[in-house]
């Protein structure tokens, strides 16, 4: 018995040993060019910040309503054109 469960527990051991192996194989040529790609279409200029740029400016009435606008809003939208569209 006690040699049954010894080659069990050995069988064991090997295949989780096994499934620590590594395989050194590339997986392709190009492994990882579409992270690098879409990383580098995600730059529009990479020297932005060293750039003398004049600050983005806004009109001071405009800037007050557009806050007052986002103050007030009870984030509810209106859902009559939804029924009108549905509707059609």
């Amino acid at each position: 018995m006690a040699l049954k469960q010894l080659s069990i527990i050995t069988a064991a051991m090997a295949l989780m040993i096994a499934g620590c192996a590594q395989n050194h194989e590339p997986m392709q040529q190009d492994f990882g060019n579409a992270v690098k790609t879409n990383i580098a279409k995600q730059v529009i200029n990479p020297d932005a910040g060293h750039q003398e740029m004049a600050p983005a400016t806004l009109d001071g009435q405009k800037a007050e309503r557009a806050l007052k606008a986002y103050r007030d809003d009870t984030g509810k939208a209106s859902t009559d054109r939804l029924v009108q569209d549905m509707a059609e």
